[in-house]
């Protein structure tokens, strides 16, 4: 198992000398998705109950509640601005892998690439193709340049190939890119009319552990159905959380390191790999959080242990 820590950038504005921060993953350089959302807020327009505006300080989205809305800045009024999440261009670089950046047929998007390895695609829907490109900028040299085509045919027999339906991957997980100060990568997706991706996650990669066999994936759906004030029931869609209880296999000799790193890495999103293996089991990779973990010293050659694993939504 290895895990990548997640680069962060902060979006900071200054409304009447107060400060308001978000934080996403990466530093966006330039993208070609669009905003479905294009109405910046202005203190000077009185806006209609349930209108959408964006702060482009922040790449949010907020809707009205109320009534009135004259000069009432969306960051510094939850009541009366509902906070709806980032921005489309960067529904891709929150916390949120259940918020999904949504293109037509293709979508570049390039990012810093200092100090990274690692970059890890989550959440994908109707994405056939993914192109890494790494290039040194000062140096104008290529670092890194690959293809990854995300259809996986799975098939056992030309009846399959023919009759079966396509599977198209979700999760992707690229290691080996070269650690530079003075980088940016630039990502080409292919994909249909509704491709979709909810999370690009980049940073340096580092080994927890071996993922033994005996690993359990759990998967939580938040889907419910609902009952409004006139008795009508319907179903509404959620998100899902996907909960992972690895049994992770160390040297007894390496516990000190391994707790300090899991205490590292404690408090905040980890992009987690449980299986590295080229086409290994891609459902044990997650955004998410450490809940528990527990070592019992009962051997002075390997340490058996579990270690629980809550993804986001």
């Amino acid at each position: 198992m290895t895990y990548i820590v997640p680069i962060k950038t902060q979006k900071e504005v200054t409304y009447n000398n107060s400060v308001y921060t978000v934080s996403y993953f990466n530093n966006l350089i330039s993208t070609t998705a669009v905003d479905s959302v294009s109405t910046e807020w202005d203190s000077t327009i009185s806006f209609a109950k349930d209108s959408y505006v964006k702060v482009s300080g922040l790449n949010r989205i907020y809707r009205l509640a109320s009534t009135t809305s004259r000069n009432q800045y969306p960051p510094a009024n939850p009541s009366v601005w509902i906070d709806y999440g980032a921005t489309n261009t960067f529904k891709l670089f929150d916390d949120i892998i259940g918020s999904q950046t949504e293109f037509v047929n293709t979508m570049t998007v390039v990012i810093d690439a200092n100090r990274l390895n690692s970059l890890a695609f989550l959440n994908m829907e109707n994405i056939t193709s993914i192109r890494v490109l790494q290039e040194d900028i000062g140096l104008s040299i290529t670092l890194y340049d690959e293809t990854f085509t995300l259809t996986d045919y799975g098939v056992l027999s030309l009846y399959d190939y023919w009759y079966l339906p396509t599977k198209i991957k979700r999760d992707l997980v690229v290691q080996g890119l070269q650690f530079s100060v003075d980088a940016k990568v630039t990502l080409e997706f292919i994909g249909s009319s509704d491709a979709k991706i909810g999370a690009v996650v980049s940073g340096m990669d580092d080994n927890i552990a071996v993922t033994l066999y005996g690993t359990r994936i759990d998967l939580k759906d938040y889907s419910k159905y609902v009952t409004d004030d006139y008795g009508n029931t319907f179903f509404s869609r959620r998100g899902y959380a996907r909960i992972i209880t690895a049994q992770a296999l160390i040297d007894t000799n390496t516990i000190d390191d391994t707790a300090d790193k899991l205490i590292g890495l404690r408090g905040g999103l980890t992009v987690f790999v449980g299986d590295e293996r080229e086409g290994g089991y891609s459902s044990l990779t997650t955004l998410g959080y450490i809940e528990s973990v527990g070592f019992q010293i009962d051997n002075p050659s390997k340490i058996k242990f579990p270690i629980k694993i809550i993804g986001v939504t």
